[in-house]
């Protein structure tokens, strides 16, 4: 029972960092490069380009990298402070993307990032 409670406690921080790690990705993407540059924040033309960012950044488990995308104090979007969590947590959102991803544009200001086999909105 120990066991399925911990699958399903990873589950959820793993949908909760994913849909944390997109939002601010695709946030930091919409609202343009002026804030972000301002904040030391990496910016990017394309939401394709951030999004291959983010998975560069995930696949090699580079904090670093993330932070650069997020900005400065963004650790907590990426991290629980548990490397081994963190790790895993990371490599099952990238077998979900690398399972199906797309990009949808909802409005002129907004991008959604779909993945896995069931289309999980992020």
């Amino acid at each position: 029972m120990a066991a399925i409670r911990n699958i399903v406690k990873q589950d959820s921080l793993l949908k909760g960092c994913a849909m944390l790690l997109v939002s601010g990705l695709f946030i930091a993407v919409t609202f343009g490069t002026s804030l972000a540059v301002s904040q030391g924040q990496m910016t990017f033309a394309f939401p394709e380009e951030a999004a291959k960012a983010l998975m560069d950044a995930l696949r090699s488990d580079d904090t670093k990298a993330l932070s650069a995308i997020f900005g400065p104090g963004s650790e907590d979007v990426f991290s629980s402070g548990d490397p081994v969590a963190d790790k895993t947590g990371h490599q099952k959102f990238v077998n979900l993307y690398e399972q199906k991803n797309r990009l949808e544009e909802t409005d002129a200001y907004k991008v959604v990032l779909y993945v896995g086999k069931e289309d999980w909105p992020l």
